[in-house]
Order: structure tokens, then C-alpha cells, then sequence
């Protein structure tokens, strides 16, 4: 009895070394901190301080696996000093693309590996919001609006989205193409009230990250994800122009540096 008795207080302090070991190693990652630091900052309002309720927006691209895999940690190893979080993830099939229901059921399935909560919600494009708006904006506004319906059925407050610094630099050149002005330039806000009457609020935590700081994170966690072609459409898609006829040169000529000077601009409003 006293040899096993012993053999499992090490076993104990095996364990516990471990989850201290992961956890140093998580809060060294600036991902993991910018999130934490964010929910601790502005996701308290309208939930009970010790417990918030968050949906991810989920597209199974790199950027929303990370952010789901990110908050998964936070929640795994109790990262927000006590406050637990409840998530949720939500996939919005536009039936655009051939591969949407693949898509679909990745995302589901990496939602049950990670036990998290999991929406599928189908929706269908109106073909007179396409022509006087464009594509890529009518498929934006029906997904808001069709997540907004889960978010207050769901009594959910907060939406993460997983738009980060080089989205906000494509957002900053597709505002001066639109003639939006100096308060344009502003880009994307990190917490916008989309919904006055549920309060809620689209969270966007992953701004001040790159893009390649994303994917490192995900090769280093052996994470998969999926990639939309309708990415490399240059054509339909002004986002996907700016993205790799503007940015992508400019980073490559003049480095980092570049888009670190772009950005500050996002600060002077």
C-alpha cells in the first residue's frame, strides 16, 4: 500500500509539473495572450463575470482553426484566472462553392474532436443583393444576419471573428478605393456592436497578429484546416486583389517593416 501510495504521488507531481510546463509555454504565445487579454478586457459586460459565453465564427481556414484551437487551450488550462468560457462555433454554408459541404463537415468534426458546440446553418444569396452590392458583400451580410438569429437564440453576446492584421491592411486600401475618407481609414474596429437589442458584440482579438504568425501557430499545434480557392479569385474577389497584387509585392520589397507603418494608421482615429 505505501509503494503505491508513493507511486501515485508522483504520478501527481508528474502531472502537475506538465500542466504548469504547457501552461508557461501558452502564455508565451502571443496569440494565446492578445485573446486573453481581450476577453479579460471587454467580454464581461453581459455575462456573469465568471462565466462568458463565446461563438466562433468558423470557416475552416487556418485564421478560425487557430482561433478555435486558441480559445480551446484557454479554456483546457483555465487560462482566464477562474473565469470559465463557453464556447460555441458556427459554419455558414453559402452554397457557393462545390466543396462547401466538405467544408461543413470538417468543421463539425474538428468542433466534436475539441467537445465544443457546434451550428451548421445553410443559407441561400439573394441574386438582387449580388448585383447591387457584389459577391463578397451579399455573402457577407447574409452570414452576419444568419449568425446574429443563432447568437440571440443561443443568448450568445459575443462573436469572435478571426480577421487579423493583414485583413485590417486590405480593409485600410479597399476604404481609400471607395473614397471612405480619413475616418475610414480607421478599418476595422475591434469590438463593434452588430445587434443594439441582444447586445451583440463582433470581437475581433487577432488584429495585431500577421497572417504568418497564424500559420506558424498552426503548423507548430499540428492543426489542420481547409482553403477556399475562391481565396486566389482576383477577379471577383477585391479583397483577393488587393491581398495578392498589393500587399503581398509590398511585403516581399520593403518586409515587415512596410505593413507595421500601414497599420499605425489604424491608431491616429
Amino acid at each position: 500500500n505505501l509503494v503505491k501510495f508513493l507511486v501515485i504521488k508522483l504520478v501527481i507531481k508528474l502531472v502537475i509539473k506538465l500542466v504548469l510546463r504547457k501552461v508557461s509555454e501558452l502564455f508565451s504565445e502571443k496569440i494565446i495572450t492578445e485573446i486573453i487579454e481581450f476577453i479579460l478586457k471587454y467580454c464581461q459586460k453581459n455575462d456573469n463575470a465568471n462565466n462568458i459565453n463565446l461563438m466562433i465564427s468558423l470557416s475552416g481556414g487556418a485564421d478560425s482553426v487557430t482561433l478555435l484551437y486558441s480559445l480551446y487551450l484557454i479554456k483546457k488550462y483555465n487560462l482566464l484566472d477562474g473565469k470559465n468560457i463557453n464556447l460555441s462555433a458556427i459554419y455558414i454554408h453559402h452554397g457557393i462553392s462545390k466543396n462547401a459541404d466538405s467544408w461543413l463537415a470538417f468543421c463539425e468534426n474538428i468542433c466534436h474532436e475539441f467537445s465544443i458546440k457546434f451550428f451548421g446553418k445553410r443559407i441561400q444569396l439573394n441574386q438582387n443583393n449580388i448585383k447591387q452590392k457584389g459577391l463578397e458583400d451579399a455573402a457577407r451580410n447574409a452570414r452576419y444576419k444568419a449568425i446574429i438569429d443563432i447568437c440571440k437564440k443561443e443568448k450568445i453576446h459575443y462573436l469572435f471573428a478571426a480577421q487579423h492584421a493583414n485583413d485590417q491592411i486590405e480593409t485600410i486600401f479597399m476604404r481609400l478605393l471607395r473614397g471612405s475618407g480619413l475616418k475610414g481609414l480607421k478599418a476595422m474596429d475591434n469590438l463593434r456592436l452588430i445587434n443594439f437589442e441582444n447586445n451583440i458584440y463582433l470581437c475581433r482579438p487577432l488584429l495585431k497578429i500577421y497572417k504568418k504568425e497564424i500559420v506558424n501557430f498552426a503548423k507548430k499545434y499540428n492543426l489542420q484546416w481547409i482553403t477556399d480557392e475562391s481565396n486566389f479569385d482576383t477577379e471577383n474577389y477585391t479583397r483577393n486583389y488587393i491581398r495578392h497584387n498589393i500587399i503581398t509585392p509590398l511585403e516581399n520589397r520593403f518586409g515587415k517593416g512596410s505593413l507595421n507603418s500601414i497599420l499605425k494608421i489604424t491608431n491616429m482615429w
